[in-house]
């Protein structure tokens, strides 16, 4: 495995390398053993799998199901799909102390996510 990286951070890492390899993330694949693996191989930033915020927030089961991480498993990017402002901030608060780099997946087509989501973008800002 690669040595350790100096910086959990990904805004860190792209300032720090010329060219940074990332794992894209897929559906139901970007588990911790997969993360694991394509590390192995150079990758320098990989994404968890999409979560959904709300469910995230309401379910411990899905917190322990969903979002597994370990001391190799940096510069990790965790995605969450959400509905609204205050899901995904407290979703963020429940991962931040372990992983730093949260993104807001706002193109998942299904339930209220996607183009509805986008259209209530000015919420999202506050």
């Amino acid at each position: 495995m690669s040595p350790p990286r100096k910086s959990t951070s990904v805004v860190e890492l792209f300032e720090e390398k010329s060219l940074v390899k990332m794992c894209a993330p897929m559906v139901r694949y970007t588990r911790l053993p997969f993360r694991l693996l394509v590390r192995e191989y150079d990758t320098d930033v990989v994404f968890s799998p999409m979560i959904l915020a709300d469910s995230f927030v309401k379910s411990e089961q899905c917190r322990q199901h969903e979002f597994t991480t370990c001391s190799e498993d940096i510069p990790l990017l965790v995605q969450f799909a959400a509905k609204n402002a205050s899901d995904f901030a407290e979703a963020a608060e429940l991962v931040y102390r372990y992983v730093p780099n949260i993104k807001l997946n706002y193109l998942y087509f299904s339930n209220g996510f996607g183009p509805s989501f986008v259209s209530r973008m000015p919420f999202f800002v506050e």
